[in-house]
């Protein structure tokens, strides 16, 4: 029964603190400066908790996250 309840599958690669006028200011072509180095993993989240990480590659002109990390509940690895 629990195995048909949805869930919200998020995938962060990083985020971004800004200005309310920055974000104005985004538009076609703009480049956003996250806070992660693109050789760091993504974390995979579930409904909001983080339960793994993983690499981005690309399958078939789609973004992909490979999981190379489960992370334990509580935050223990």
């Amino acid at each position: 029964m629990v195995i048909d309840l949805p869930v919200q599958l998020t995938v962060e690669i990083g985020r971004a603190r800004m200005l309310l006028k920055e974000v104005l200011q985004i538009g076609n072509g703009s480049v956003l400066e996250l806070d992660r180095g693109s050789n760091e993993p993504a974390d995979v989240l579930v409904n909001g908790r983080i339960v793994a990480r993983g690499d981005l590659t690309s399958i078939d002109d789609r973004l992909a996250v490979r999981i190379v990390e489960l992370v334990r509940p509580g935050g223990d690895q």
